[in-house]
């Protein structure tokens, strides 16, 4: 394994297991991984999607706290001072703001900035396909199979990783998975990149992050060792019999062993003596109504 720039926030059993990961990606993604190239989104960019992304979890006293304390020379206070929008700063200079209220401002502005400074890569881990995965991220398209140890030595050493299992956050103060500042979770204060609501922990996510410029929406990453990832290359359910075929052919001459191949969701179409089963599967609009039924078979 290549000594990599790579910081590993997993859990000892994480790295034991050989675990496998998932992405889900359209063809070109694909074809821009075999250049050894990938695109990181921003959080920033992720936090379109999901407005909770990138976001504080814990009351902001605890992240101004954090991040005062070993600053003893205010310097990333002052730089977030000037990061902030007029309204904040107008406040942020006022004697009549109170000390909770500053914290919030500091706070907001401490987690805008970060969103826009961080990248990240996203891996589902499980052991089997997910037909979740595929209608979001891959329709028609490929996943690529892998595990943490192979994503770790593909990434190049000309910049600096993290990688982390996501941690998935009630919003609740009193939930169970709420979000531990004192505890298991007080590392994470300053990594709100790796935190993300409740309501998206189907997504069992893995995530490679580095830094990216301000304002730019992410990162090309390049130099990435495709050929150390890549365990299998799937292709999507979704697609008719004929491009899977297409496409397995093409990705096949990239390797001197098979390495792609039809995805596993669906029944296999030649043990099957209705094939139109399976097409209607695989029909964007779920198939067609039959005609001519009558009507205590058609009506539901």
């Amino acid at each position: 394994m290549r000594n990599n720039h790579v910081e590993l926030l997993v859990e000892p059993t994480d790295l034991k297991s050989n675990i496998s990961l998932f992405r889900y990606m359209q063809l070109s993604t694909l074809l821009l991984l075999l250049e050894g190239r990938a695109f990181f989104p921003s959080v920033a960019n992720l936090n379109k999607g999901d407005p909770f992304e990138g976001n504080l979890f814990c009351e902001p006293a605890w992240l101004i706290n954090r991040f005062v304390q070993p600053m003893a020379d205010e310097d990333l206070q002052h730089w977030l001072i000037g990061k902030s929008k007029k309204w904040e700063k107008e406040r942020l200079e006022s004697q009549a703001t109170d000390s909770s209220f500053r914290s919030q401002i500091m706070a907001n502005i401490y987690t805008r900035e970060l969103r826009e400074r961080r990248a990240a890569w996203c891996w589902f881990q499980s052991d089997l396909e997910s037909a979740g995965m595929w209608s979001i991220y891959g329709h028609k398209g490929i996943a690529v199979r892998t595990s943490l140890e192979k994503l770790q030595s593909a990434l190049p050493d000309s910049r600096s990783f993290q990688i982390a299992r996501m941690r998935y956050v009630d919003r609740r103060p009193c939930a169970e998975k709420a979000f531990d500042a004192e505890g298991k979770d007080s590392q994470l204060i300053l990594k709100l990149h790796l935190l993300k609501a409740v309501e998206y922990e189907h997504e069992h996510e893995f995530r490679v992050v580095t830094e990216c410029p301000e304002k730019s929406g992410g990162v090309l990453v390049e130099n990435l060792d495709w050929k150390a990832l890549i365990e299998e290359i799937i292709i999507s359910p979704l697609l008719p019999p004929q491009e899977v075929s297409t496409i397995q052919t093409m990705l096949n001459k990239t390797w001197e062993a098979e390495i792609s191949k039809p995805s596993r969701l669906l029944p296999d179409s030649s043990m099957d003596t209705n094939g139109d089963f399976v097409e209607a599967i695989r029909n964007d609009n779920g198939g067609h109504y039959e005609q001519g039924l009558p009507a205590h078979i058609a009506k539901l």
